[in-house]
């Protein structure tokens, strides 16, 4: 299309041919289907959306939390409750409360899967396209539009979102927002969208420890003065931006169990380190190497605490090295500011 002078349609065409593709995977099937009593992630989804729709938001991190409880953050729930009225107003039975668990109709698989490309096509897609005009700025223009292509129709996210059924595009879409924000210098903005990304799914955590090392490294870098300004205006924003999110669910909306109760099904200790169904290392080691369930019964408090310090003896490096990489900048940029200071 470069060589037939069609430049101006590759990034279009990109777009739809995905949304097409996306589409084409949610016609097949996904885990869950027609296996009761849970059916699976896309049943969660679907009774999120219910229990928003027709429960006081003090209610949804603790009403009838053995059938799929809510254990996102509120941004989940906040978009989950939008689906649903929407969903709501075309049929009714789709989100009728407890009435609705486990339906599979047609029409109601058809709009939920019209849900995840809708989310995809509203946040992730224009993050990915900002994403590589800003950070490949300096490629040329057939190079952005293969970086797009590639990002597009990326397997994983594909298989994950429009065949098992998630939204993690819409955490992912987010994060990018804030990196976006980052490289063209709005660092403020940029807080904002990862607060919004950690308020959407917690897996965003993932994140936290380069995008906090960068922020206190640009505050690091920029000196005593300026730096500890940009610190404080960071401090304020993304604490501000954690209380709209979370305000439903604190005090004087709601007493401060709800929020106590909200924490703890978002990050559920009580469960033990992992479930037998979540692959992660400790589930692997489990079931290949040690037996972590049985060598620390009645222990779990001890096990948790040792995932604790292993991931941060492993990020810690990484943080360490960009905070050192920020300072050695500094002192290359601004030698006689910093002799002073």
């Amino acid at each position: 299309m470069h060589k037939q002078g069609m430049k101006a349609w590759v990034v279009p065409l990109a777009i739809a041919t995905s949304a097409w593709v996306k589409w084409s995977i949610g016609l097949g099937d996904y885990s869950g289907h027609a296996t009761p009593p849970m059916f699976g992630d896309y049943e969660a989804q679907r009774h999120w959306m219910e229990l928003a729709i027709h429960l006081a938001p003090q209610q949804w991190y603790t009403y009838d939390l053995q059938y799929w409880g809510l254990d996102y953050p509120p941004l989940t729930a906040y978009i989950s409750w939008l689906c649903g009225k929407v969903g709501s107003l075309i049929d009714p039975s789709w989100f009728a409360f407890e009435e609705s668990r486990g339906i599979e109709t047609y029409n109601s698989k058809l709009f939920m899967r019209s849900t995840v490309v809708a989310l995809d096509i509203l946040v992730y897609v224009p993050a990915l396209y900002a994403f590589t005009r800003i950070w490949h700025k300096s490629r040329s223009l057939r190079t952005q539009h293969a970086s797009l292509l590639i990002l597009l129709f990326q397997p994983a996210l594909l298989l994950v979102d429009f065949g098992h059924f998630q939204y993690n595009s819409v955490m992912l879409g987010l994060t990018l927002l804030a990196l976006n924000s980052f490289a063209v210098g709005l660092d403020l903005l940029g807080a904002v969208c990862f607060v919004l990304s950690l308020g959407f799914k917690q897996m965003a955590l993932y994140y936290a420890p380069v995008i906090g090392s960068y922020l206190l490294g640009k505050c690091v870098f920029l000196g005593p003065v300026q730096g500890t300004r940009l610190f404080i205006r960071l401090a304020v924003v993304t604490l501000s931006s954690f209380i709209l999110l979370f305000a439903p669910f604190l005090p004087p909306i709601a007493p401060l169990s709800t929020f106590f109760a909200a924490i703890s099904r978002i990050f559920p200790f009580a469960r033990g380190l992992f479930e037998d169904k979540v692959a992660n290392f400790w589930c692997f080691t489990n079931v290949t190497l040690v037996k972590w369930k049985q060598l620390f019964l009645g222990k779990e408090s001890r096990l948790i605490r040792l995932s604790a310090a292993l991931t941060v003896a492993g990020f810690l490096p990484a943080v360490f090295g960009l905070l050192w990489g920020s300072f050695k900048t500094r002192l290359r940029t601004h030698p006689q500011v910093v002799s002073r200071e």
